[in-house]
């Protein structure tokens, strides 16, 4: 999909969905040729080149938002231009760059970056370049009408080809809040404007916000993005005996009243948000059918109750019934 297609994308009411591609879904012969024609030169405008002598594999996936596009993939090997011939199709956005793997080389105007784990720049849809990477890797790409993003940085031009470290404010918190978003299929228009607002946000703080962009990303999208942050970090650790507020606004390096505030602006508390998940994560370990023959007390303890009992009253409240009645019930449809 080209950038055109992305600022296209942003002018239509439909919903915002997720598009994957994959080499592994092209037949063997012909998945070089498919990939560079049909996808590299005709949807993403530019021209991909397998390295030589490597097997070339790549899984992508791109989401169309209004007013920025996302494209993240994993990719071996390989050479990446956008020609001047490809230029031709009058796209004056901007890209930001995130190298998530081992280094790649970027040149564009003359100039050439390195990028290493986690580093960005800034790239100019409307100028020739180049992506070299020799060992596989991750990357992704940001893509934002250089109307959007001039506002918000000031001079974008200056910005261009500039190395952003990893530890630049938002680049991070960019990252994960686009990871989380790849779980969603389907976005309506509210949300997915919503959330396209957070990504210029961060995006902004990455390149180089101005002060009044700064403040106002920093309440916005910032907040947004360290939200999802912890909450993609209480799933991922729901079993932990420890997920206090303390010990994750550390993990975060928040204030443990900011942790607080994010989760009262999200209409609830973080410790409900960790009772929610852990409930929920306890019912659907009841309702498979592959845990059947395991104690309700293991499973409890798996989602971080250590008191089987004081588990039992929650999953009551929760759901209207004890978690031998769920097991019962799911016992007697599957005989």
């Amino acid at each position: 999909m080209t950038t055109s297609s992305f600022e296209q994308a942003s002018r239509s009411p439909a919903p915002f969905a997720v598009m994957r591609f994959s080499t592994a879904a092209l037949p063997p012969g012909d998945r070089i040729a498919i990939w560079r024609e049909v996808i590299g030169r005709k949807l993403l405008r530019v021209d991909i080149e397998p390295w030589a002598g490597r097997d070339f594999h790549i899984d992508a996936t791109v989401r169309v938002l209004p007013g920025a596009g996302v494209v993240s993939a994993s990719i071996s090997e390989f050479r990446l231009a956008r020609t001047r011939e490809l230029t031709a199709d009058g796209n004056d956005g901007l890209r930001l760059a995130v190298n998530l793997g081992e280094p790649e080389v970027i040149i564009q105007s003359g100039r050439e970056l390195i990028l290493g784990a986690g580093e960005a720049t800034l790239m100019a849809c409307a100028e020739p370049f180049a992506v070299e990477r020799r060992t596989p890797g991750r990357f992704l790409g940001v893509h934002l009408p250089l109307a959007v993003l001039r506002p918000l940085v000031g001079n974008a031009g200056d910005m261009i080809m500039r190395p952003i470290p990893r530890n630049a404010a938002g680049l991070r918190l960019l990252t994960g809040y686009v990871g989380v978003l790849d779980q969603e299929e389907v976005l309506p228009p509210t949300q997915a404007r919503l959330i396209a607002t957070h990504i210029q946000d961060l995006a902004a703080l990455a390149i180089g916000a101005t002060r009044d962009a700064a403040a106002l990303a920093e309440s916005r999208g910032m907040r947004a993005a360290r939200l999802h942050a912890i909450k993609a970090d209480v799933v991922a650790n729901i079993g932990s005996a420890d997920l206090s507020i303390g010990a994750m606004a550390q993990r975060h390096r928040l204030h443990i009243r900011y942790v607080q505030r994010l989760f009262e602006a999200d209409g609830t508390t973080y410790s409900e948000y960790v009772l929610a998940q852990r409930l929920s994560q306890a019912y659907r370990l009841l309702a498979n059918p592959r845990h059947a023959r395991r104690a309700i007390a293991d499973i409890a303890a798996q989602c971080g109750f250590g008191d089987p009992a004081y588990f039992s009253r929650r999953f009551r409240r929760a759901y209207g019934a004890p978690p031998s009645d769920l097991r019962a019930t799911n016992r007697a449809d599957g005989d």
